[in-house]
């Protein structure tokens, strides 16, 4: 815990799955949320996440107990503090997200829902 990086970069996707699972704390300080999967990507690597609590990021924050959805964005750092200070929190954090995306939001479990839609319909 002695870097702090930020990067606006193209990875390949092995890449991105590395610099994600290096991180010790995820931070999406969005304004506003698309579809862009990269909470999900960090679940995917047990990534610790600290989220602004809008729409669905702070939603599947909620449900996965993997990490702390921030109402009010100037406090983003009051989060970041408390887990850099909490490496037992973070291991918990780590661990829900792995399991929620293992038990939950992972993508077999999403493609046994969709061809379950499709399979009582044709």
């Amino acid at each position: 815990m002695k870097n702090i990086e930020f990067s606006v970069k193209n990875y390949g996707e092995m890449e991105f799955y590395k610099r994600l699972a290096s991180f010790d704390i995820h931070v999406l300080p969005y304004k506003s949320e698309s579809q862009s999967g990269v909470l999900a990507h960090g679940f995917s690597v047990g990534a610790p996440s600290i989220v602004t609590d809008i729409e669905g990021l702070g939603a599947e924050i909620r449900n996965s107990q993997a990490g702390i959805a921030v109402k009010d964005r100037r406090h983003f750092w009051r989060a970041i503090n408390k887990l850099l200070a909490d490496k037992k929190l973070r291991e918990k954090y780590s661990k829900n997200a792995l399991n929620y995306v293992k038990n939950v939001s992972g993508w077999n479990i999403i493609a046994k829902k969709t061809l379950g839609i499709y399979e009582k319909y044709w």
